[in-house]
């Protein structure tokens, strides 16, 4: 009886050693393929013309009396927002707050910004493409705001 216990536990052994082994190849060799088929790269979202003029056109459209006043303490507020498919800002929040004058009129502000070029992500390799992703995006600004244009 012992003498049977033991072949069968030696057996079982070698079997579940063998699954183990080519187990784990067969899982090497699709991620080496996986790896050799996917490969993926980023592009930002962005603002057209880029950050300087994100940071001109809040300038230009934030009430200076409201956020540029020298009397302010300084602070930073953080407003964020996403950005869909096709560029539009979606979901502004402040997310650390200065005062209620100021948050309410960067969020004003944010949501009256043109269309940014989306976030983009390519997808494949060798013959691969774009898929265009929604993001979510943080903007810190200081306050009080002074002019970043030149």
């Amino acid at each position: 009886m012992i003498f049977k216990m033991r072949h069968i536990l030696l057996l079982l052994l070698v079997l579940l050693s063998n699954q183990i082994i080519y187990g784990q190849s067969k899982t090497v060799d699709s991620v080496k393929k996986s790896q050799e088929i996917f490969v993926e790269y980023e592009k930002g979202a962005s603002f057209p013309g880029g950050d300087r003029k994100m940071f001109c056109f809040l300038f230009s459209n934030l009430k200076k009396e409201i956020v540029s006043d020298d009397s302010l303490p300084e602070g930073k507020v953080f407003a964020k927002f996403s950005i869909d498919t096709i560029g539009q800002i979606h979901n502004v929040r402040i997310v650390r707050h200065y005062n209620k004058l100021v948050d309410n009129e960067i969020i004003r502000v944010i949501e009256a910004m043109p269309n940014w070029a989306p976030y983009e992500v390519y997808i494949g390799y060798p013959n691969g493409y774009w898929i265009k992703k929604e993001k979510e995006y943080t903007l810190p600004i200081k306050i009080p705001y002074k002019n970043q244009c030149p």
